[in-house]
C-alpha cells in the first residue's frame, strides 16, 4: 500500500505572502512523500483430515472465533467416509481440498500446495485455538522476520486424565 501526504492549501498561501525562505521551505515541505507501508503477515491454516466429523466442528469453531481471522483456512479431506467433508463445507470460510493418495503426508501437502499465506500453520482436526493465536503467529513473524518456523506448547483437552499429560508435558 502505498501512502502520500501533502501540505495544505491553506499552508502553501501562507508561505507565499511570507517572506521567500519561508516560501521555498514550505515547497519543500509540501511535497508528496511517497513510502511503502509494510503489508501485514497473511496466515493460511491446513487442517488434513480422516474421519474427523466428531472433532472438527470445535477446531472450525476456535478458528472462527479468532481475534484477527486467517487470510485462509484449507481442510483437506484424505478419503472420508464420514461427514468430514460436509462438515467442513459448512463453513463458510473453509476451502475443501481432497486427497486421493492416502495419508497424512499427502494430506498435508496438498493443503501446503493449496495455501497463499505468507505463513503457513498446519493444526489437527483435534485443535482448539486459542483466541488470539493467528494475531500472535503474526505478530511473531513480523518482529523477528529472520524466523523460519514457530511451534507453541500443547494444552490436552480430550483424553481421559488430561491434567496429567497436561503435568507430563512441562518437563
Amino acid at each position: 500500500m502505498t501512502v502520500g501526504y501533502r501540505c495544505s492549501l491553506l499552508a502553501a498561501l501562507c508561505a507565499f505572502f511570507l517572506d521567500s525562505y519561508a516560501y521555498l521551505l514550505t515547497l519543500r515541505l509540501c511535497r508528496t512523500y511517497h513510502y511503502t507501508v509494510p503489508k501485514p503477515l497473511t496466515v493460511s491454516i491446513v487442517i488434513p483430515v480422516y474421519n474427523e466429523a466428531a472433532l472438527l466442528g470445535a477446531c472450525l469453531d476456535a478458528v472462527a472465533r479468532q481475534t484477527e481471522p486467517p487470510h485462509q483456512v484449507i481442510v483437506v479431506d484424505n478419503n472420508s467416509t464420514d461427514q468430514t467433508a460436509s462438515l467442513a463445507q459448512s463453513y463458510d470460510f473453509v476451502t475443501l481440498v481432497s486427497e486421493n493418495r492416502q495419508g497424512t503426508m499427502y494430506a498435508r501437502t496438498a493443503g501446503f500446495c493449496a495455501a497463499t499465506g505468507d505463513i503457513i500453520g498446519r493444526i489437527d482436526a483435534d485443535t482448539v485455538l486459542a483466541p488470539d493465536w493467528t494475531m500472535c503467529v503474526r505478530t511473531a513473524f513480523a518482529k523477528h522476520p529472520q524466523l523460519d518456523a514457530l511451534t507453541g506448547g500443547i494444552t490436552y483437552h480430550s483424553v481421559s486424565f488430561p491434567w496429567l499429560f497436561n503435568a507430563l508435558d512441562t518437563f
